[in-house]
This record gives structure tokens, C-alpha cells and sequence, in this order.
């Protein structure tokens, strides 16, 4: 009997003690992953420092060995760590540009320690990956960004072109009687056309000012000028102050205005007449625009869909460049439809504080 108590006593404590081994090879690769962890944060998700500083970690959960190929953008790099052994856990690992070839080696492992050293092996490996979509992204996200400032700049030089080709058209059948005002207008217009040329510019060439300033702008005005610079009629009515940068008012009002300018065009014998009516109320302007002859939008929603034009020769950036900037300047831009009534934009931005 005292036997059997004996043998009871011996099975709990093999039990308990294989427990607080297990227990503590468990906290020892929960350390190394956390450790890991911390490290990638440190080094900002840069996988090829990580693999350079992951070894002294990775050895002390018993691994023998880590080798590494990669592939980085076109540069080769490799380094290898320790020695190899009778156990290996590989993996080829690819995104986009980048590639890794990445072998950790062991002793040959077995029960409780393969089974953790095979996790933290997955979970290393899984950090590598993640460091790679990491990169990828960032460098996918620069030249997107990239892509869609210099589409923006086509669209200004575009808008440009058109004004430069309606001023030509203008010049060659003027009369006599008329040279005067057309002077007039070109000479207003021409202040806001080379503001635009100059924004152009400094963007190409990296010189744009990094510092933004807003003033007071009197939007009778700035909507005058637009309207005048493409030939349409417009009736304006109410006074409004806004409080923006001039590139980012013009950029707004220019894209909204050629819309209209490019719907002159496709339809010269019932050329747009717009009814702009401005108010100011609290801490916001508003400006309402409609073609009284325009016709129901059958399709609102793409409006400001980026690159979805109703013409061929469009880019289908103007109303998503102007939404974006109103959205910018701590305003918006809006399109509303109803049921058998042109289309309405609103515009609202920031009023002036002087009164």
C-alpha cells in the first residue's frame, strides 16, 4: 500500500516537473517573439537591419544557425549566422520587387522543443513577410502619390491650354469695336493664368513654397474673373468673404468653371448660363452654381469620380481635384440632383474673420 502512495506521489511530481519545464520554455520563446517584436519596432519595419540584428534572440531559443538571401529592389545582400545543424526550417518569401531566401537550423529538436521552435520559426518568418508588405506598401504609396501630382498637373496644364486656345480664337475674329473690352478681359485674366503657370512650374521643379497663406477674397469677384476668362455668362448675386490660399480658391473655382467651358463647346448654340448665388453665415460661405439650361445628371455619382469622364478627350480629374481641395481648406463641395432639374454645386469654405 505505502508503495502504491509512493508511486502516486513520484507520477505528481514527474507530472508537476515536466509542467514547470514546459512552462518554462513556453515564457523563454514568448520572451525571444516579444523581444523580436520589439526590435522590428525599433528598426521601423526595416527588414534587412532586422535580419542583421535577429540572431542574438533567435539564439537564445536554441537555434544553431540563420542564413539569408535577398533580393533588395536589384541588390543582392546575404549574411550568414552560427552553424548549420540536423534540423532546418526554410522559406522563400517574395513581394513585388523584394525576395528573401531565409534558413534558421537547429540541433535537431524534438517533442516539446520542436514544437516551439517550429512556432517561434513561423512567427519570425511571418515578421519578415509583414516587413516586406510593409516596405512594398510605402514604396506602392510614394509613387502613387507621385502618379497623382503629376496628373494633376496635366489637368492645370490642360485647363491652361484651353484658356490659351479660346484667347487665340477670340483675337483672330475680333472686330474692330470690340478689341477694347476683349483687352480688358484678357488683361484680368491673365494675373490668374500665370499664378497657375508659376504653380506649375514650382511643383515641376521642387521649389514650390512648403508654407501656405490664406487671405480675404471676395468671391464676386474671383467667379467674375473665372467665368469671364472662358466667354460664359453668369449671374451673380449675394456678397461672401472667403478666408483660403489663392492657388487652392482658383484651383477650385477654375476646375468648376471649366466644366462649364467644356459643355460650351459640345453645345455652342445653347452655350451654359450660370446662376451664382454666394452667402455667408457663422464660420462658412457658400456658393450654389446652376446652369439654368443644363440638363438632369443621369449618373451623380460619378461625379467626382477620379478618372471617369462623359468625354472622350477628359481626364476626369477636374471635379475630383476641386472636391478635394475645397475638402482641404476645411470646406466642401457637393452635387445635388433632383427629379427633372439641372445639376447644383455647392461649394462652402472657411469665411473671413475681418467684417
Amino acid at each position: 500500500m505505502i508503495s502504491f502512495y509512493l508511486s502516486l506521489i513520484l507520477i505528481g511530481v514527474t507530472i508537476l516537473a515536466v509542467m514547470a519545464v514546459l512552462l518554462f520554455q513556453a515564457r523563454r520563446y514568448a520572451r525571444v517573439n516579444l523581444n523580436l517584436l520589439r526590435i522590428n519596432e525599433t528598426l521601423r519595419f526595416d527588414l534587412p537591419d532586422l535580419l542583421r540584428q535577429s540572431w542574438p534572440q533567435l539564439a537564445q531559443a536554441g537555434f544553431t544557425g540563420l542564413s539569408w538571401q535577398l533580393d533588395w529592389f536589384g541588390t543582392s545582400l546575404s549574411g550568414v549566422e552560427g552553424v548549420g545543424g540536423k534540423g532546418r526550417l526554410s522559406r522563400h518569401l517574395q513581394v513585388g520587387e523584394i525576395a528573401l531566401d531565409v534558413t534558421l537550423s537547429h540541433a535537431g529538436h524534438r517533442g516539446e522543443h520542436r514544437y516551439f521552435s517550429e512556432s517561434l520559426a513561423e512567427n519570425f518568418f511571418l515578421l519578415l513577410h509583414v516587413d516586406m508588405w510593409i516596405k512594398m506598401g510605402a514604396v506602392q504609396g510614394a509613387f502613387d502619390q507621385a502618379a497623382k501630382l503629376e496628373l494633376f498637373l496635366q489637368h492645370d496644364m490642360k485647363n491652361i491650354a484651353q484658356f490659351i486656345r479660346l484667347a487665340a480664337e477670340q483675337l483672330e475674329n475680333v472686330k474692330p469695336e470690340h478689341e477694347a473690352r476683349l483687352l480688358s478681359t484678357l488683361r484680368a485674366a491673365m494675373p490668374t493664368v500665370r499664378g497657375r503657370a508659376e504653380h506649375i512650374l514650382g511643383s515641376l521643379s521642387h521649389h514650390q513654397a512648403a508654407k501656405v497663406h490664406k487671405s480675404d477674397w471676395r468671391l464676386a469677384e474671383v467667379w467674375q474673373q473665372a467665368v469671364d476668362m472662358h466667354s460664359l455668362t453668369a449671374n451673380i448675386q449675394g456678397v461672401a468673404t472667403a478666408f483660403v490660399d489663392e492657388e487652392t480658391l482658383h484651383g477650385i473655382i477654375d476646375n468648376l468653371v471649366v466644366n462649364y467651358a467644356d459643355q460650351a463647346r459640345l453645345t455652342p448654340d445653347t452655350p451654359p448660363r450660370l446662376e451664382i448665388l454666394l452667402s455667408q453665415e457663422q464660420e462658412k460661405v457658400t456658393a450654389t452654381i446652376q446652369d439654368v439650361y443644363g440638363r438632369p445628371c443621369l449618373w451623380p455619382e460619378r461625379l467626382f469620380e477620379p478618372f471617369w469622364s462623359e468625354q472622350s478627350e477628359g481626364m476626369g480629374v477636374g471635379l475630383y481635384q476641386a472636391r478635394q481641395l475645397a475638402v482641404a481648406a476645411g470646406g466642401s463641395l457637393e452635387a445635388r440632383t433632383a427629379s427633372q432639374q439641372p445639376l447644383l454645386f455647392v461649394l462652402t469654405l472657411p469665411r473671413s474673420l475681418v467684417r
